[in-house]
């Protein structure tokens, strides 16, 4: 073959290969095109569930039902400009002030597509977000990234039942619903989706990467499938054979489509009692404080498998393994249960004024040992030791005061209480730290509620009375033992009004028959202690959990806002916080302002100033101007305030919760006449929120406000003076528990 022809070959030879790269890129553009198109249009399913999600009424529509009709349809312009329509003539009320084209301002560009043109999902969501701020101001619609493991009867719970149809498991064990059919088969995959709380409304894009699981308990393994714990799920998912997987082990896995294709399993694990914890670090006794992994799993393996959380770590007991991986705690296996007879209560300082101590100084009725890590001291009985150069004299920054006998009691030489030098069952922990000393009196239950009861209830009280308030005091300790309130500081409450009120009162003979007479005696509801709430005086209404704004009624069904009475009137009509008169001279706007701006730094979602497009949103608390207006908005079940309007000429505010009404409306310096004449304060709350407020105006302008309220406390749960007077009249403690905490059993726990 000729030179001249062997090229004029491989010219042809390129071309044609040329022509093919042509063929197959128009093929891979034209096949992504469709699948581009398809992804950047919204489908009217999406569009309506999303607008149902912001405005329920948009189901009663035409609009909406033709969108239902034809989902998998993509959405026209014109199809969104009648949505908008429709919203505008709905909003603003009767006289259209602040409707959705007055607050909202749209770009002009966007109207300026063809009426049949499709909306593309950019489009939509910008416009989306537009809506969300005038209709969600809460923002409870957010955009979210999930990875699904499991779909309907896919997923089983380890105690049997599936999931629903229209439910999915993600892979970070958290429980979804969804309407939106697009969810269909999307197990194994990535989303980035459009979320209503546990609520699925749409997916904005989809991917089918690896699905990394973190610290996983392997549950079984079998020839073709493993079992794994996921949020008290019973997982089963395929494996290569190439992997190497044991039963009850903790492990990495890497998920591809579905299929376990690496694995690592934890071997290194720790044992010993749980001193503290707190969100980066446990201290294990004979391991020190070591630091938690990101992703740390808990586990509970005895009785009904369960996954469950760092707070169900029992300090002060040694229940639990803990898994180690490169010097952190990735995982804690929780392996029994036990009789909790020993609570630790953190002591908190002169005037319960701080939890740390400048000095120390102790002594014992009897001998006693100062124990540390490399060292035990014997003292004698009455003999003081000071404990500022701890380090030095111990060798250890941590030191356990523990008497020869186990009636002795432990002074503390350099605190104070209302009865004078306390004296302290058990042995006492004392911790030094850069902010001080930590002082933790560690003792049985039992003999922490000898010095509770007569501090929380007067011991002359009916024994009926103060039985009632030693189960209630015991159920309230025992939740937070199994669910510690200061695990940070290796403590399961502290001795103040934050947890519940200890040794401020000597030990008396009545209250400590109370609660021998009811030893071990607890209420739970289903199979967990109830928060068992109780405050002084009832107006004769009580309130239910949803007067603290974190808590939903639901999920405290014992707690109900009750009307507290018999058939003979209301238990506390003789009681001198039955009612109340509050009188406030001077409503300074510059006073309530400073009130407000307190407890706008304690929380700033529950105090609220007004827009201009008449929104409330959480900012700095502005000048308020003249006072015009202070108003009681929203009440609670049985009466209590839970929002006040504050109307100024300059600023409007609203607070919530009966905290921060109680303390908004007082200034620390005027009393409160209680209905027998008797005087009560200066304080910094209100005595409750079950009350009325009437402004004092001149021209115009609010100079003061009267109040009329009744009860003192908060209002949920037993009100102590209702049981006393309630006991007079023959009812058991039994009897009382039952109808201030309706649903509830007592069980004996020890």
């Amino acid at each position: 073959m000729k030179k001249s022809q062997r090229m004029l070959l491989k010219l042809i030879a390129v071309m044609v290969g040329v022509v093919v790269l042509i063929i197959l890129s128009v093929t891979q553009m034209v096949r992504y095109s469709k699948e581009d198109s398809k992804d950047i249009l919204i489908t009217k399913e999406d569009a309506g569930i999303l607008t149902e999600a912001l405005y329920p009424n948009i189901t009663s529509t035409i609009l909406y039902r033709e969108w239902m009709k034809n989902k998998e349809e993509a959405m026209q312009w014109e199809q969104l400009k009648q949505l908008l329509d429709y919203l505008e003539e709905e909003s603003g009320g009767e006289k259209k002030q602040n409707s959705l084209y007055d607050v909202v301002t749209f770009p002009e560009d966007f109207f300026q597509h063809k009426a049949k043109e499709k909306v593309t999902t950019k489009d939509w969501y910008q416009i989306f977000n537009l809506l969300c701020s005038f209709y969600d101001p809460e923002k409870s619609i957010v955009e979210d990234t999930i990875r699904v493991l499991g779909m309907g009867e896919q997923v089983k719970a380890v105690t049997g039942e599936t999931l629903g149809k229209q439910e999915l498991l993600s892979a970070a064990g958290y429980r979804y619903q969804y309407e939106n059919t697009g969810f269909t088969d999307s197990t194994y995959q990535t989303l980035k989706v459009m979320r209503k709380g546990s609520e699925l409304l749409a997916i904005k894009q989809r991917d089918s990467v690896p699905i990394q699981l973190s610290n996983t308990w392997i549950m079984q393994v079998l020839p073709d499938r493993v079992h794994i714990c996921v949020a008290n799920y019973d997982v089963s998912l395929k494996k290569k054979d190439t992997v190497i997987l044991e039963a009850e082990q903790i492990a990495d896995l890497t998920l591809t489509e579905g299929v376990i294709d690496s694995s690592q399993i934890k071997t290194e694990r720790y044992h010993g009692k749980l001193m503290q914890v707190s969100k980066e670090s446990m201290e294990i006794e004979g391991h020190g404080t070591i630091p938690l992994a990101p992703d740390v799993k808990v586990y509970r393996l005895f009785g009904t498998l369960e996954q469950s959380k760092v707070s169900d770590l029992i300090i002060g007991y040694d229940f639990t393994d803990y898994v180690i991986e490169d010097g952190k705690i990735c995982a804690a296996l929780i392996t029994r249960d036990g009789a909790m007879e020993n609570i630790r209560v953190l002591l908190c300082k002169e005037g319960f004024a701080g939890r740390y101590h400048e000095s120390v100084s102790v002594s014992v009725d009897t001998a006693y040992d100062v124990v540390s890590p490399e060292v035990t001291q014997t003292y004698q009985a009455g003999e003081a030791i000071t404990l500022d150069n701890m380090e030095e004299k111990y060798k250890s920054k941590r030191i356990r005061i523990v008497p020869k006998a186990l009636t002795s009691k432990i002074t503390i030489l350099s605190l104070a209480r209302q009865t004078g030098v306390p004296a302290y069952r058990g042995t006492l922990e004392i911790e030094k730290t850069d902010a001080g000393f930590v002082l933790i009196n560690e003792l049985l239950l039992e003999e922490y509620l000898y010095a509770v009861i007569p501090s929380e209830m007067p011991s002359f009280y009916p024994q009926e009375a103060l039985k009632s308030q030693a189960i209630c005091a015991r159920t309230y300790a025992y939740q937070h033992m199994l669910h510690a309130g200061l695990g940070e500081f290796g403590a399961h409450v502290d001795d103040s009004t934050a947890y519940q009120v200890y040794h401020n009162i000597e030990e008396s003979m009545e209250s400590t028959t109370a609660a021998k007479e009811t030893k071990g005696q607890v209420m739970f509801y289903g199979e967990e202690p109830i928060g068992a709430y109780y405050y002084s005086t009832s107006c004769g209404y009580g309130s239910d959990a949803g007067i603290w704004h974190h808590n939903r009624p639901e999920d405290y069904p014992y707690l109900q806002s009750l009307h507290i009475a018999s058939k003979e009137g209301e238990y506390e009509q003789e009681e001198p916080w039955y009612r109340w008169q509050y009188t406030q001279e001077d409503a300074s706007q510059e006073l309530i302002r400073q009130r407000l701006q307190d407890r706008y730094a304690v929380n700033q979602n529950l105090i609220l100033t007004r827009q201009k497009n008449g929104l409330y949103e959480s900012q700095d608390i502005p000048l308020l101007g003249d006072i015009q207006n202070i108003e009681i908005t929203k009440r609670l079940d049985g009466g209590a305030v839970d929002e006040l309007t504050i109307t100024g000429t300059l600023a409007t505010v609203k607070v919530g919760s009966e905290y921060n009404v109680r303390y908004v409306l007082s200034d620390h310096k005027t009393k409160v006449i209680r209905q027998d004449g008797s005087e009560s304060g200066p304080s910094a709350l209100l005595p409750s929120a079950f009350l009325t407020i009437e402004p004092t105006l001149y021209k115009q302008e609010v100079v003061g406000y009267s109040i009329k309220g009744g009860g003192y406390g908060h209002g949920v749960g037993m009100s102590q003076n209702a049981a006393k007077v309630m006991a007079d009249t023959g009812l058991t403690e039994e009897q009382i528990l039952y109808f201030f905490y309706p649903g509830i059993r007592i069980q004996t726990i020890y």
